[in-house]
């Protein structure tokens, strides 16, 4: 019934379900990472938190937990919890390229002149938040390229 719940979009029936699984089953991880899911399409941010931190909480050296938190935080905007979380995940299991990846590209490590933003660039990102800024040194000189999207 859950899974037939679940593919017809049901998710409130599907949560049900869920929780009597989590209920009669209190130790199953699995039944945690579904509860979580499912509240996660439902938009219950507290819900979903609490089941994805319950199974962090079961299996503390798994990676699985710490990932799932992480994309709910970064779905609600909270960058530097989910970063946290899935730089947890990683440490967990550092051989996943795609999480690996997907750190980078989010939160790429910042190195070099660039990595200090001058008086005018920060002016220029207040002005224009929407404008990206690209900049590069060259002979002790900042020049800048504005691209809009």
């Amino acid at each position: 019934m859950f899974r037939i719940s679940r593919s017809k979009q049901n998710y409130t029936v599907a949560e049900n379900y869920a929780q009597q699984l989590t209920n009669a089953w209190p130790h199953l991880r699995s039944s945690w990472w579904r509860l979580g899911e499912i509240r996660r399409q439902l938009n219950d941010r507290h819900g979903a938190e609490t089941a994805f931190l319950t199974l962090i909480e079961m299996a503390p050296t798994a990676p699985d937990g710490y990932r799932l938190y992480a994309e709910q935080a970064y779905l609600y905007g909270d960058r530097e919890k989910a970063i946290r979380f899935w730089q947890k995940s990683l440490d967990r299991d550092p051989d996943n390229e795609q999480l690996a990846n997907r750190l980078d590209s989010i939160a790429p490590p910042v190195s070099g002149p660039w990595q200090k933003i001058s008086p005018i660039r920060r002016l220029l990102q207040r002005q224009w938040p929407p404008v990206v800024i690209f900049g590069f040194t060259a002979a002790q000189t900042q020049h800048y390229c504005l691209m809009t999207w």
